[in-house]
Parts: structure tokens; C-alpha cells; sequence
């Protein structure tokens, strides 16, 4: 029986009400009762194995009579893909623990089964404390040979007192601790290229032991020392123009003239019987803005300019700023300036150059965590911006409410809210935890008053973005947030395009929305494997390689463009850094996978892509970054082992050798992943005539052959960034350390079948005479040290 409804006009007719379905080639209307495939529409064009039908959601609503629509719009399902499909991992070490969030580095890896089988197999060498000791014995003997006299003195006091406490080597952690030898020989080497390894050995032995020695630091000194802060002269003549002029607009936190009013009060030196939380503030922020003018001019790339801020002693602001800031009383209590000094401190941590935010964010979520819930105690929160005129101060409980200074505090309000939702929604859209304030409001372009940062006119759309991914990163509606991302990019763009947005901003939070793109390209990549979509997995992969090459020729551009302003290429950096870290990590994916494209020369060219984007990442933020610098062995490794595997099926040659492993009787370890022991099992049991390929395909449950793709490697060349080469004689940093980095597959690879046996290139640097590391008599860098800081971790 056919089924009717009463018409809602209330005219008495009763319309039919048929169920139909819709085609998607043509978009030719069906009833349910006549869907035979394919029709007649589709035969005519030439479409009849892609001819298929969705269900019409529409007939359920109300029909409206219009000569504007002579078709319908099938209604197509939401494609949701999974984030973390090997579950959510939480690592834990003696340091700490931490929760590898969807959207972080470490998940691209996790989720990714290529990935893990390749980090394994990357795996460095470990020594025990044993071996770690003969060595350090004889690179003793060595550099007190090579050395002279100077490194035997070196030697003795090393001996005599071998955690000197004035030695960076006490700051320096584990994870930097790599080499696997270094020759006893010299190398014959240009004297300019000898001076210039010696120059950054040097450089980086400094700068990296000395900051996080300072960094570890705990305060011991007096409260509110005047001493310690810079001299009244020099801070007003120097380093407050330069904040005022470059610094402020890319954190706008304070009100200019009531600040500089503060700080003068400070340096009057009036003493008080007692300070308040105001006071400590104050004084952390003349310490906070010195620190970071000082790295935004040492960043900056111009040697011979501002030397009287270069030259001011900042190694115990940081520790004195953590000491003021939270300090035990401090807790107690909050208010709207120590709020903003706490934002200062956020805002230097992620610009600064030494250990920074770390790998995954954790500093700023837990710090960020202080800052809303200080700002919800004082007041701080939407009614700001949407109820302003229920904005009442009361200076004290029995004087009347003055309007100018409530106008004031309200616009004062208003500038801190922006920027505690601006550093809340982009920590959430880098790593992909929830937001901390979980509301969001639409304000017009007119409501904000002129406020500095107009990212509160993007507010909702970046809630809504992040609260798709966090509330449940199994299913994320990959459509939806590629819409809302496009949307968003749109608005900045005509916002930029009317200076109402700052071109830093614009790029930094234009890299962020690549680089959520790019890890959402990557998890559909490998939903389409999961779930066995090969008709989506070309257009997939495709859209994988060309988010890389966007993000990539934008840090190309940050980088090298000449218009970028110097004095925020200490906070560009830190964003361009990620997302090439971002890139490395992803990159290799694509590589393993190239085994399933017949493109001749795939695999060449995407290693050849990979090594320059390394080295671009290491030779420009190398030097200057911990995080970045302490990279550079692993991947070299990664390197090395991508350039030995087969040309026509790299992953062929990582399968070769763990069979090889197997029959050779070695234990499994805990570091393989759960796959490569399905497909050992497999492999102990297969047919002689089943290729290593396909048995891994029936691991992964993946038929043989469908998953094949093309990147029109003629046409991908031409686009590839990263073309410049180092001219003759310039010294490149990835190239002139850890080129003896090995791992058992490296020490195996050449006696595989499959393997492309290539002779490395020798290394100018590989026989470097590190005795010449000799710093001085009065200096308390000793080279021997230096030796054991580059010696594999024990």
C-alpha cells in the first residue's frame, strides 16, 4: 500500500508520498521499486560501473512547489576517519608521564604501521655502562695525546672532579649523548672548513649545556632584587623601544602607557614594608620582556646590530621569574596583572630557543591550565566582550563606581580575554586535546573595540574545529573540519587583505590549519587501508602528497623570504619548525609505500625531497633549537636506511630482514611492532612460492594489488621545494655531524637480496681531531667533555 500523508496546507488534497533514490553520476531520480543498475542515463555517458544510488532523506520533508530546482542533491554521508586506530597511547618514562595526543608527531607514527615498522628497525645502538666507560677512556687517552698539554689538564680535572659544577656538561641530558666513535686520525680538512666545525662544536656545546643548566636552575637569591634587573638607562633607551615597536603587537597584553607607569615605579626603588602580588609581577615582567627582546634580537639574524641588549646577563631571569610568579602566596590569590605576566611567561615559552615547550606540548597545557582557571577567579570570561555594559568595578567596597576607570579595566579585560583564547584554541588545533574553555560565541567585526587581535572574530569556527577532533578522535567527520578549515583560511585572507589581521599571526595561524590538514590526510590514508576503500586510496594519497608540498614550500617561504620581518623570525620559527618536524615524520610514509607505484624513479625522488627537507630543517634551526638539534641522529639514521632500501619496493628490504633475523635464530624484542610478529609467524609457515609482499598484505588483511597509485612523478618534480644547494665552501651543519650513525639493520643491509648497495660519499668530517676542542685555560668547556657529551647514552 502506497504510503500518504495529509497535506500540511490544509487543503484537503492528499499527496503521495513515493520513495525514491537518487543516482550519483547523473543525479536522475528513482522510486525504490524501479532500481535496476545501471540506468539508462549512465549507459548513454558511458558510467555504468560507477553507477550506484544513495537514499533521498529528502522526501521525508515537506515539499515546496518551485521552477527553480529541476534536480535534487543526493545527500551524501559524512566520511569519518579514526585518529588513533592503534589506540591511545600514553608514554612513560622515569622523567614523567605524557599522553600522545591525535594530532602530535609521535601519533603519525603510532597510527601509521609503516611508520612504527621503520622506527624500529631505526633503532639505534645502546651500550651498557660498561662500554660507555671503556670508551670514555679511550677518547681520554686519545684527546690528552692529540691535545698536549691543555687537554691534560683537561683530563685531571675531569678526574679529579668529574660533575664540576660549573661545567655544562651537568645540564646536558642523555638524549644528546650519540656518537658511536669518533676516529682517532685527524682529517685533512681546509683550515676555514676545520675553524668553522670548530666554531659551531663549539657554539653548541655552549649554548645548549649552559641554557638548560640555567633553565634547571632554582632561585636562591633575595626577593625583588633591583640588581638583578637591567640597568634603568638601558632598559627605557633599548630594550622597552624595541618591545614597544616589534615584540607587542604579537603578544598585545598590556595597556603601554600603565605598564611603562609600573616600571618606572619599580625602578624608583621605593621600598615597601611589604610587596604585593602586583609588585612580583611587575618585577618578573621587566625580566620577561628583557628575555625575550634579547632572543628575538639574537634571532634576528643581524650580528653587528643592538649589542648593548646582547650583552645583558639573563642566565637567572628565568629561574627568578618561576620563583615570583609562583610563589606560595602567589596561589592564594590571583589578579588581572600577575594573569598577564603568566601569558608573558606562556608567550616565552614558546619562542624560546633552548628546551622550550618540549616535545608535546605539555608545558603549555599545564601552564595554560593555571592561566583560565586564574582567569575565571578574577572575572575574565565572555560577558567581557557580550555584556559589557554589566561590567561594574568597585575600587573599594564603599566608594561609587568611576565610569572611565571601569571603561578602562573593561578594555583591559577584553585584551587578555582574546589572547587566553587564542593561545587555548591553538595549542588544542596542534596537538588535538580538548580546549580548556569549552564556549564560544560569534562577536562581529564592530564589537571588539579595535582590539589587536582579531582572532575573536574566528573564535567559534576554531571551538568548533577543535571540539570535532577532541570529543572523539575515533571518529572525526574528515569533511566537515575541511570545510570549516577552508572557511576559516577565507576569512583571514580578506582580512589580511584589509590590514585587519598581522601578517605573522596570518602565517602562523595559516601553518597551524595545514598542519591540522596534513595529520587528518594522513589518518585518511590509512582509514582507506583499515577499512579496505581502495577506489578512494589514489585520491587519497595524492591529497596526502600535495598537503605536504603546501606546507613545505610555506616554511620555504618563512624561511627564506626577504620581506619577512627579522624581528619575528623568533616567533615564526617556532611554528615552521613544527610543521617540518611534521613533514619528516609523515614523508617517509609515502616513501615505503612507493613499492606499489609503477612511476619509475618514485622512490629516488621522494628520498632525494626527504634529505633536502632535512637538511633545510636542521641547517636553518639547528644551531639555534635544542629540540632540533637533538633530532639530527635518529635522522640520520632514517636517512641512511631509507637510502639503502630497494629502489622498486623499499618495504621489500626491511621484510628481507627480518626473516633473515628469524632464521638466525634472534630474539624478538619489545620494540618490533605486533604485525612483524604476525608476519614472522606467517613466514615461518609459508609456502616456498608466496612472496614477502603478500604476506605481508594478509597481516594487514589488505588484497594484493588494489591499493596502487600514481603522483605523476614528471609533474611533482617541478614543485618540489627545497632546490637550492649550499654554494661551495658554506658549511652545512646535517652534513658535517653524526655521519658514522649506525644501527644493526645499517650493519646488515648490504648482505640483503634486495638492498641498494650505494657507497656512501666520504665525509670531510668524519676524521675530525675533536683534541682541538681546546677552549683555553681560563675556560671551563673542556674538550673531554665535549667528547663524552656526544658519546652513545649508557
Amino acid at each position: 500500500m502506497a504510503d500518504s500523508k495529509v497535506d500540511k496546507s490544509r487543503n484537503g488534497s492528499i499527496k503521495r508520498r513515493r520513495q525514491t533514490i537518487v543516482c550519483v553520476n547523473c543525479r536522475r531520480r528513482k522510486t525504490k521499486c524501479d532500481k535496476g543498475k545501471p540506468c539508462g542515463s549512465c549507459i548513454k555517458l558511458g558510467l555504468e560501473e560507477t553507477c550506484s544510488y544513495v537514499p533521498d532523506l529528502g522526501t521525508q520533508l515537506q515539499q515546496r512547489k518551485s521552477s527553480d530546482f529541476s534536480f535534487e542533491i543526493p545527500h551524501v554521508e559524512a566520511s569519518y576517519i579514526n585518529l588513533i586506530p592503534a589506540g591511545m597511547l600514553v608514554n612513560r618514562k622515569r622523567s614523567g608521564t605524557c599522553y600522545v595526543a591525535p594530532l602530535t608527531t609521535l601519533a603519525s607514527v603510532q597510527r601509521d604501521v609503516y611508520l612504527r615498522v621503520l622506527r624500529s628497525v631505526c633503532i639505534g645502538p645502546r651500550y651498557t655502562n660498561r662500554k660507555a666507560q671503556k670508551r670514555k677512556g679511550k677518547h681520554a687517552g686519545v684527546a690528552a695525546a692529540a691535545g698536549g698539554r691543555n687537554a691534560e689538564k683537561g683530563l685531571n680535572k675531569n678526574a679529579n672532579n668529574p660533575e664540576h659544577l660549573d661545567s655544562p656538561m651537568k645540564g646536558l641530558p642523555n638524549s644528546l649523548r650519540y656518537l658511536e666513535k669518533l676516529e682517532e686520525e685527524a682529517a685533512d680538512l681546509s683550515d676555514e672548513l676545520a675553524a668553522k666545525h670548530w666554531y659551531t662544536c663549539k657554539k653548541l656545546f655552549e649554548k645548549f649545556g649552559a641554557s638548560r643548566k640555567n633553565r634547571i636552575k632554582s632561585w636562591d637569591g633575595t626577593e625583588f632584587s633591583l640588581e638583578l634587573i637591567p640597568d634603568c638607562n638601558l632598559f627605557f633607551q633599548h630594550v622597552w623601544p624595541y618591545y614597544v615597536d616589534h615584540i607587542w603587537q604579537l603578544c598585545p597584553l598590556f595597556n603601554l602607557q600603565t605598564l611603562e607607569t609600573k616600571i618606572h615605579a619599580v625602578y624608583a626603588g621605593v621600598k615597601k614594608a611589604k610587596y604585593g602580588i602586583d609588585d612580583y609581577a611587575c618585577y618578573s615582567t621587566i625580566l620577561l620582556v628583557t628575555l625575550i627582546v634579547q632572543v628575538s634580537v639574537e634571532l634576528s639574524g643581524l650580528p653587528d646590530t643592538y649589542s648593548s641588549i646582547r650583552s645583558i646577563e639573563t642566565e637567572r631571569y628565568l629561574p627568578a621569574v618561576s620563583h615570583h610568579i609562583f610563589r606560595g602566596e602567589n596561589f592564594r590569590k590571583c589578579s588581572l596583572f600577575n594573569l598577564q605576566t603568566m601569558l608573558l611567561l606562556r608567550f616565552y615559552q614558546w619562542c624560546a630557543p633552548d628546551d622550550g615547550d618540549g616535545e608535546y606540548l605539555q608545558q603549555s597545557s599545564m601552564l595554560m591550565g593555571m592561566i583560565v582557571s586564574g582567569s575565571y577567579g578574577i572575572g575574565l570570561g565572555w560577558h567581557c566582550t557580550t555584556q559589557s555594559g554589566d561590567f561594574v568595578t568597585d575600587r573599594t567596597i564603599s566608594c561609587a563606581v568611576d565610569p572611565s576607570q571601569t571603561l578602562e579595566e573593561l578594555k583591559e579585560y577584553r585584551r587578555v580575554w582574546c589572547n587566553v583564547l587564542h593561545w587555548d584554541r591553538k595549542i588544542s588545533l596542534l596537538t588535538g586535546l580538548p580546549c580548556l574553555i569549552g564556549t564560544t560565541m560569534r562577536v562581529h567585526s564592530d564589537g571588539n573595540d579595535g582590539l589587536p587581535l582579531p582572532m575573536l572574530r574566528y573564535d567559534f569556527l576554531l571551538e568548533k574545529i577543535a571540539r570535532t577532533i577532541s570529543s572523539c578522535p575515533t571518529k572525526v567527520d574528515f569533511d566537515l573540519i575541511m570545510k570549516l578549515s577552508g572557511h576559516l583560511k577565507q576569512l583571514m585572507r580578506n582580512d589580511l587583505n584589509d590590514s585587519n589581521l598581522d601578517t605573522v599571526l596570518h602565517h602562523e595561524m595559516n601553518l597551524v590549519l595545514l598542519l591540522l590538514e596534513l595529520s587528518l590526510e594522513h589518518a585518511r590514508v590509512i582509514n582507506c587501508e583499515i577499512v579496505l576503500h581502495f577506489d578512494e586510496y589514489r585520491d587519497c594519497i595524492q591529497a596526502l602528497m600535495e598537503k605536504i608540498l603546501e606546507v613545505t614550500h610555506l616554511c620555504e617561504y618563512l624561511l627564506n623570504f626577504e620581506e619577512t620581518p627579522t624581528f619575528a623570525r623568533f616567533y615564526t620559527n617556532r611554528i615552521v619548525e613544527l610543521a617540518l618536524r611534521s613533514v619528516i615524520s609523515i614523508l617517509p610514509s609515502i616513501i615505503l609505500r612507493s613499492g606499489r607505484s609503477p612511476e619509475a624513479g618514485l622512490k629516488a625522488t621522494l628520498t632525494n625531497f626527504y634529505k633536502a627537507t632535512l637538511s633545510t630543517y636542521f641547517n636553518n634551526l639547528g644551531t639555534d633549537y635544542y629540540q632540533a638539534f637533538r633530532r639530527m641522529f635518529s635522522e640520520k639514521i632514517t636517512l641512511k636506511t631509507l637510502n639503502h632500501l630497494n629502489e622498486t619496493d623499499p618495504f621489500e628490504t626491511i621484510l628481507e630482514f627480518y626473516t633473515q633475523a628469524s632464521k638466525d635464530g634472534e630474539p624478538s624484542t619489545e620494540t618490533r611492532p605486533i604485525e612483524v610478529k604476525k608476519f614472522i609467524d606467517l613466514c615461518d609457515r609459508r609456502d616456498g612460492k608466496k612472496k614477502l609482499g603478500e604476506l605481508w598484505d594478509n597481516c594487514l588483511n589488505m588484497p594484493a594489488g588494489l591499493f596502487s597509485f600514481e603522483l605523476d612523478i614528471d609533474n611533482l618534480t617541478q614543485y618540489l621545494p627545497f632546490n637550492q644547494k649550499l654554494s661551495e665552501g658554506e658549511y652545512d651543519l646535517f652534513a658535517s655531524f653524526f655521519s658514522k650513525a649506525s644501527s644493526s639493520f645499517l650493519e646488515v643491509v648490504k648482505l640483503l637480496p634486495s638492498a641498494n648497495v650505494t657507497d656512501s660519499p666520504d665525509n670531510v668530517f668524519d676524521n675530525f681531531n675533536y683534541a682541538l676542542l681546546d677552549f683555553g685555560d681560563n675556560n671551563n668547556y673542556d674538550p673531554l667533555i665535549f667528547l663524552d657529551f656526544f658519546e652513545p647514552a649508557a
